[in-house]
């Protein structure tokens, strides 16, 4: 008899055990069970009044890292004079559909892969928002939650938002390069105004921004929140528009020097700016055919098979 209760204690011990982990200060900034190499898994547990914290069922677990795996991916286009640059007889219009294409395809086989239990959103914009009713009305055909959709209808709508895509980009690209009015695109202050507004919670954020890396918006010409050739030579840096966005990933595409060096520099000043905001993992890729960053772009989504 005293075997069995010293039994029963011990296995109390040890489920309490397990059910109570201390994570040092992750109480502090959210919780985390240990897992088998006894380090912390943050957002997965339930802090305790008197430290250490309490785990969520494993169910619970789960359901709360599938979500965090549901991308909700942002395409910011630049729609400035950079329209006009070219690769290799490839022009940028081309190169930028066939990018974003790409980015919808990896989309495509991440949600193929469990039609049922994968969700994810993916938007393409500008900013400042179109001010032709036509563009606009095109823009918000570019804008599609697939958890939305019922399962049934998932293979239909990823198979088409390619083609809504090329069709809907083609005309937008068209009419801005007909129109000629390149004011630029205000990237400080998407940061500082709209982002919180495109972000998700619980989901993974990811804005993917379509650029030639010399950030300049007419309205928008005060020090620190732009990059041109000349604050480069002078060693400016972006002042932050913003802060806490540690749920936020961030690739720059297309980054296209118009003075040899200004690459590096404009990378260096860039990932300094969006690390100043809180932002962890980012990424600057230059000017290039479209195939040579399919790879890079991939792997910086490293969407779950």
């Amino acid at each position: 008899m005293k075997k069995r209760h010293f039994l029963f204690v011990t296995l109390a011990i040890v489920f309490a055990t397990m059910q109570l982990v201390s994570c040092g200060n992750s109480c502090g900034t959210g919780c985390g069970c240990a897992n088998k190499a006894n380090t912390c898994i943050p957002n997965r547990c339930a802090c305790n009044k008197g430290g250490g914290c309490k785990c969520d069922s494993m169910a619970a677990a789960t359901a709360q890292a599938a979500a965090k795996n549901d991308p909700n991916v942002l395409i910011f286009i630049d729609l400035s004079n950079r329209l006009l640059l070219s690769k290799q007889g490839i022009d940028q219009k081309q190169i930028d559909t066939a990018l974003i294409g790409h980015i919808n395809d990896e989309l495509k086989n991440f949600l193929g892969a469990d039609l049922k239990n994968r969700k994810g959103s993916v938007k393409v914009f500008f900013y400042p928002a179109p001010t032709d009713p036509q563009m606009a009305t095109l823009a918000q055909k570019l804008d599609i939650n697939f958890g939305a959709v019922p399962v049934a209808g998932k293979p239909a709508v990823l198979t088409s938002f390619n083609d809504t895509i090329k069709e809907n980009l083609n005309t937008i690209y068209e009419a801005a390069i007909k129109d000629k009015k390149w004011v630029g695109s205000d990237i400080w202050g998407f940061f500082a105004k709209s982002i919180q507004n495109h972000m998700r919670a619980g989901a993974r954020n990811i804005l993917i921004i379509l650029t030639d890396g010399y950030i300049l918006h007419v309205n928008n010409k005060v020090p620190g929140r732009y990059i041109t050739h000349g604050t480069l030579a002078k060693g400016d840096t972006l002042t932050p528009a913003t802060t806490g966005l540690e749920d936020l990933e961030v690739l720059f595409l297309e980054v296209n020097e118009t003075t040899p060096g200004d690459y590096e520099k404009i990378k260096s000043t860039v990932e300094k700016w969006l690390h100043d905001m809180g932002v962890g993992k980012c990424q600057v890729l230059e000017h290039d055919l479209p195939g040579n960053n399919y790879k890079p772009i991939a792997d910086f989504l490293d969407f779950p098979k």
